[in-house]
């Protein structure tokens, strides 16, 4: 199946503005994948923003960055790239908000189901 990707422009203003078709997704299923290995899924979340504003450990995102709520750890052990607290892997991160890159999110074409 192929996945879509996000696009992202930003407005000279310094405000980020996200193409209509992530609008329609909704609250979907969305895969995330290794900085190390962008071809490799790490996990499977649903996103909660994609506001540059929100923080998540007490960070903002900043550009080109959303928030996650991890719900399926696939590789258990990849490091966060933003740890916070007890947060170090995606193994930890389970049902809490974490950031990560937005170019590394992608629709979950299958809305979260794991074989």
């Amino acid at each position: 199946m192929p996945y879509h990707s996000f696009t992202i422009i930003e407005a000279p203003s310094g405000t980020v503005l996200f193409s209509e078709q992530i609008k329609r997704w909704g609250n979907v299923f969305i895969n995330f994948k290794s900085v190390a290995d962008p071809i490799e899924v790490v996990g499977k979340g649903r996103i909660a923003s994609m506001d540059p504003s929100t923080e998540v450990g007490g960070v903002e995102l900043g550009v080109n960055w959303c928030e996650i709520h991890v719900q399926i750890p696939i590789i258990w052990d990849e490091h966060l790239m933003r740890p916070y607290a007890f947060l170090k892997t995606v193994g930890d991160a389970i049902g809490t908000p974490i950031a990560w890159p937005i170019s590394l999110v992608v629709r979950d074409d299958d809305d979260g189901f794991v074989e």
